[in-house]
């Protein structure tokens, strides 16, 4: 049986969402696990049997409900008190210190690896646990590695962009643990070449790692991200709105209204406290609104963002763009699925630009996130401002006036239920990341479902967009394409002929996707090579 150590929630995206899909289609395919992580509720993930709360004392409470799967998925949750350590900043159900990992002392970074020790040694003993698969490069790779060396069991790594930009290569503590852990692993997986190359040059002194490596990708559940044909749009909006309603509720009109008592003259305290009330609303809700301002999206062209509201996957690159895209593109309709400290920046911002209050838009380009320290990717997306001349710096803001009202919908944080019906609703999908991105499904999902997507051409991206060259014409792969020293430019240049062009490959685009990254055969395949004598 494998044992997977992922230690954070089953829901969000990244290695959540990688995580969730592989226990799923294993269990699709007959092929038991034990799980560890601290999900909440087991009892939304059908292929989850049994799930087992290891409380502090020693005491376990175990919950077993049926499955109509035939391989079985046991959840196994250490109660690790009030402090989870995170790669990025957020909000999780149980935890009131949700902190990045490097902030970490080395005295809590050691209570936290050692309490999942003690908890996955007496599951390898009892529960006929035969090798370990740890997400990440830190911190569960190390609790694998104490474990094997407690029992013998063997272990594998499969590491993901987040731990190596936000903790590895930041934190000389991290990056020791990492090594060692990768030292004694059995197989390395790689989601993308890419990221083979990032651990040979982060890891160097690793011995024998490149006979370590093994090929893995991301994948996408192709069942439930799929093409809507145009006749039934119309009720495919229908079916999503009624989807918005069934989930909590999250920002307002009225908070997101509060952008516009900014003015010219606002201080940087003025902006905070906007910032903040704007902010007070549950980030795991869906917009109010939401379901209405859907239903109003016309046939096209639609153009969808979605991910974290963070500097590093760059939506800023997108709001920069603005006001030439509605230039070029005045009908056009936008639709920012996520949630993250950057939204009620960029609400402002886009908020500033539509009333022509330039000096206003001006400083939240240099303020950002407040109470944050400067970010160097919303610094390095900023700048496309300070290489205007002054003529194309004064048509950019008369440019800003003329957005429309209500052109860009954000809906908040919405789950794969909610996506997979709004993905066929959009002409072309965007992911500008200034961070390379080893295995973005966010990219797959939206091809899967015939929204084109296009992003930063570097790492895993770059990937995706080289083999989707063998079903579109070379032209659009180009326009697919965005230059990472040039977001903003490529963005106002490239989008508008995407938008034109996009509509007649939705089923070239899925069938690279049903082709190539079926979470069925990503899962089987990784199966094999974790127990081969099992699947011999």
């Amino acid at each position: 049986m494998i044992g997977i150590l992922h230690g954070y929630l089953l829901e969000g995206s990244g290695s959540n969402i990688w995580t969730r899909n592989i226990c799923e289609a294993l269990a699709r395919a007959g092929i038991p696990a034990a799980l560890i992580c601290q999900e909440r509720h087991p009892e939304r993930y059908p292929f989850i049997e049994t799930s087992t709360v290891h409380g502090a004392t020693g005491k376990s409470v175990e919950a077993r409900k049926d499955t109509p799967y035939p391989g079985k998925i046991a959840l196994h949750r250490p109660e690790i008190g009030k402090t989870l350590p995170v790669f990025v900043r957020d909000k999780y159900e149980g935890f009131d210190k949700v902190t990045p990992i490097i902030e970490l002392s080395d005295k809590r970074l050691e209570a936290y690896v050692e309490r999942h020790v003690e908890v996955l040694s007496s599951l390898v003993k009892r529960h006929g646990i035969t090798t370990l698969l740890a997400n990440h490069a830190v911190l569960m790779p190390t609790v694998a590695q104490r474990v094997h060396k407690k029992t013998g069991i063997a272990y594998s790594v499969v590491p993901h962009g987040s731990a190596i930009e936000y903790a590895v290569r930041l934190d000389g503590r991290l990056h020791a643990m990492a090594a060692a852990a990768l030292t004694h692993a059995t197989h390395v997986f790689c989601v993308s070449e890419e990221m083979k190359t990032r651990l040979q040059q982060l890891f160097a002194s690793v011995p024998k790692l490149s006979g370590k490596f093994r090929p893995i990708s991301v994948g996408v559940d192709t069942r439930l991200f799929k093409l809507v044909p145009e006749n039934e749009r119309q009720s495919a909006k229908s079916a999503l709105g009624k989807l918005f309603k069934e989930l909590p509720a999250g920002k307002t009109r009225q908070q997101r209204e509060l952008s516009d008592s900014l003015s010219d003259d606002s201080s940087y305290e003025n902006y905070t406290t906007i910032v903040k009330k704007a902010g007070q609303y549950s980030v795991k809700g869906v917009d109010t609104d939401a379901s209405s301002a859907i239903q109003d999206i016309p046939s096209g062209p639609t153009l969808l963002f979605v991910g974290r509201l963070i500097a590093a996957k760059g939506p800023q690159c997108l709001f920069w763009a603005l006001p030439h895209l509605f230039n070029v593109v005045p009908e056009l309709r936008i639709v920012i699925a996520g949630q993250g400290p950057l939204r009620e920046p960029l609400e402002c911002y886009l908020s500033a630009l539509q009333r022509g209050e330039q000096s206003l838009a001006e400083n939240i380009l240099h303020w950002g996130v407040p109470g944050e320290p400067a970010n160097p990717y919303f610094k390095a997306s900023r700048d496309f401002l300070d290489k205007m001349s002054e003529a194309d710096r004064t048509k950019y803001f008369t440019l800003g006036r003329k957005i429309p009202q209500d052109r860009v919908t954000f809906t908040g944080l919405l789950g794969h239920r909610e996506l997979a019906a709004l993905y066929p609703l959009c002409d072309v999908a965007v992911f500008p990341s200034l961070v390379p991105e080893a295995g973005p499904m966010v990219f797959l999902e939206a091809m899967a479902s015939g929204c084109f997507p296009m992003g930063t051409n570097i790492a895993g991206i770059r990937n995706k967009i080289d083999l989707m060259q063998t079903e579109i014409p070379p032209a659009l792969a180009t326009l697919a394409r965005l230059d990472p020293d040039n977001l903003v430019g490529d963005l106002t240049t490239k989008l508008p002929p995407l938008l034109r062009s996009a509509p007649p490959h939705k089923e070239a685009l899925r069938r690279i996707a049903v082709r190539n990254f079926d979470w069925m055969q990503i899962a089987t395949s990784l199966s094999t090579i974790l127990t081969p004598d099992t699947n011999s």
